[in-house]
């Protein structure tokens, strides 16, 4: 069954509000076939993030429109679904639902992330010049910094 992620634009929510969102969630979800997995919620920018498995984005959609109403503004398949670990982490739960920095007992991770893209200019150039051994090495210190 697909993975996605939905996000929503909800200023002002309290975490406690996003966790009573999130049990009534999970009180209809079976109705759709879907499972809520967990919730981030980033309280200084109104955001938060649902990682649920559905059948479709529109059964995920049904179930928050029933429940609470805070329907998603956007709702995006992960694919392929290992992605949302590697990008967001496994990261532990509480009591509920709401994904906690690990390592600690309380504090909401906030699911915000920065992604850091570089590109090595010249390195064909590079490689033909010094040769596939050498290029690596300088591949390897680049990745290293």
């Amino acid at each position: 069954m697909p993975l996605y992620m939905d996000i929503h634009d909800i200023p002002g929510i309290t975490p406690e509000e996003l966790a009573k969102a999130h049990q009534a969630d999970l009180e209809v979800q079976e109705k759709y076939g879907v499972d809520y997995r967990k919730y981030w919620i980033n309280e200084s920018c109104g955001k938060a993030f649902c990682l649920v498995e559905a059948p479709s984005a529109e059964a995920a959609a049904k179930v928050h429109l029933e429940s609470h109403g805070l329907v998603a503004e956007k709702i995006i398949e992960i694919t392929p679904p290992e992605l949302a670990d590697a990008f967001m982490g496994d990261g532990p739960v509480n009591s509920l639902g709401a994904v906690i920095i690990p390592g600690s007992s309380d504090t909401r991770d906030t699911a915000i992330r920065t992604v850091l893209f570089t590109d090595i200019v010249g390195s064909t150039a590079l490689t033909q010049t010094y040769g596939d051994e050498k290029a690596m090495e300088f591949i390897r210190v680049h990745d290293d910094i």
